[in-house]
């Protein structure tokens, strides 16, 4: 689920992900507050996204994600089973 409430699967993300027009050039991606919860075969991690820039216009921004993922174990590979991206507006 995106920060607009879209709902994706994962051909969408890794397009949207090679496709993305919005990141430039000197864009910093870091994180924060990263926790990690395991229940045998399934693992939910939340973590702080903060992402720095310029826009068009040189104008600098901060933007600030509370990010959700839900992992789940199969055949001995851990693969992404669910996102939840909320957008902190400040």
């Amino acid at each position: 689920t995106a920060p607009n409430g879209a709902i994706s699967d994962k051909r969408k993300l890794i397009d949207d992900v090679k496709n993305d027009d919005e990141a430039e050039a000197g864009q910093t991606i870091s994180y924060d507050d990263a926790k990690a919860h395991a229940y045998g075969k399934t693992a939910i991690v939340n973590y702080l996204l903060i992402v720095k820039g310029k826009d068009k216009d040189g104008k600098e921004y901060t933007n600030r994600y509370r990010n959700t993922v839900v992992w789940v174990k199969q055949q001995g590979r851990w693969r992404m089973a669910a996102i939840h991206v909320s957008r902190i507006r400040t």
